[in-house]
């Protein structure tokens, strides 16, 4: 597996629009979505298709893997996935990284009786990934800032990176959160708030700057 460019990780995102005004989808990234759960889910997805084939799977698929079990309990010293009071917990590590691969094209979805199954949609992105954190955080930035690009926030955040002052900031939140309220299922600004911090401090890093 060779690494991959930011060019080429942006050459695969110029080919979908992510614009949340037109998505809706409130869950293009989400508070378990950082560098390193983002690349250990990558790294058990790989693994599970190496084994199992390149099928729909569900998350409940990938964290029951025996590759998984050893691998998350050992590394993040999590509970057993296999223990019934680790479900709550693992919805979320699972779920939401699995939602962006989704939102960002790295996963086809699909749904059935409510339930969500994935297959790996490009799997050199998967593959990328899934070697180190800081492919994961290099492929974030990408993304993110596409995203918000797409759904013309970008010159905010910009704004921000250029004058990183507290009132900027607060100005930079409350706006954000304005945005994901009026065009997401998301109406509450508690929750904005933390999925704030997993989209800017990418970006602030990118940019050498305070998030």
């Amino acid at each position: 597996m060779r690494f991959l460019s930011k060019k080429e990780i942006n050459s695969f995102l110029s080919q979908k629009n992510y614009d949340i005004r037109l998505s809706h989808n409130a869950r293009w990234i989400d508070q378990k979505c950082t560098p390193d759960v983002i690349s250990i889910i990558a790294d058990c997805i790989v693994n599970y298709v190496a084994e199992k084939g390149n099928d729909f799977f569900s998350s409940m698929d990938i964290w029951h893997n025996d590759y998984t079990v050893k691998y998350v309990e050992n590394i993040f010293k999590k509970p057993n996935p296999d223990e019934s009071k680790a479900r709550n917990e693992y919805d979320k590590f699972f779920q939401q990284p699995m939602e962006l691969m989704a939102y960002a094209g790295i996963l086809e979805k699909k749904k059935n009786k409510n339930r969500n199954f994935y297959r790996i949609a490009n799997e050199e992105i998967m593959e990328y990934l899934s070697l180190r954190d800081y492919n994961a955080l290099t492929f974030l930035q990408c993304y993110i800032s596409k995203v918000l690009t797409d759904s013309g926030l970008m010159k905010l955040f910009n704004g921000f990176f250029n004058n990183t002052s507290k009132e900027d900031f607060d100005n930079l939140k409350e706006n954000y959160e304005d945005f994901i309220i009026a065009y997401t299922p998301i109406n509450g600004r508690t929750e904005c708030r933390r999925i704030f911090t997993k989209v800017i401090n990418p970006l602030a890093f990118l940019h050498g700057t305070e998030g």
